[in-house]
């Protein structure tokens, strides 16, 4: 279930929080021109399974995140055994930020998924062989 996980910003932070993402609109109408009056704004959130208290029921909490700084779990683990993420920042031999290519690739003819951006981003390489890899940030931290 790795692979369904999410992390995020909290809205208005600079704290990342690892969870399920989901997103919800205030309202619902019923005619495009109620829109137009009156446009609905979307809100996303990352949700977590949290425990209240021992032995009590535990709960879904929703935390609203900045939706620009959602990445997507790999479900690979890097040297350390700590969960890869969409942005991530690995140091390996040279310059590594995990990415996902959905499209076809110009050279080999395919699908690419997971990859690392290498070289300034001029090149790039499978997500594979991440014993030699160490997640040491995000290109998010900044914004």
């Amino acid at each position: 279930m790795d692979t369904q996980l999410c992390k995020a910003k909290l809205l208005n932070s600079n704290t990342w929080i690892t969870g399920f993402y989901a997103s919800k609109q205030d309202t619902t109408y019923c005619f495009k021109e109620d829109y137009d009056r009156n446009p609905v704004q979307t809100h996303h959130y990352i949700i977590r399974d949290e425990m209240t208290d021992w032995g009590l029921p535990n709960v879904f909490r929703e935390y609203e995140i900045d939706p620009k700084t959602l990445c997507r779990c790999t479900g690979s683990h890097d040297k350390n055994g700590k969960l890869i993420f969409e942005n991530d920042i690995l140091n390996g031999e040279l310059y590594n930020v995990v990415s996902y290519g959905n499209g076809e690739n110009e050279f080999l003819g395919m699908n690419v998924g997971w990859y690392v951006q290498r070289d300034n981003f001029e090149s790039w390489c499978e997500l594979n062989d991440l014993e030699m890899y160490e997640v040491t940030g995000n290109i998010l931290d900044n914004i």
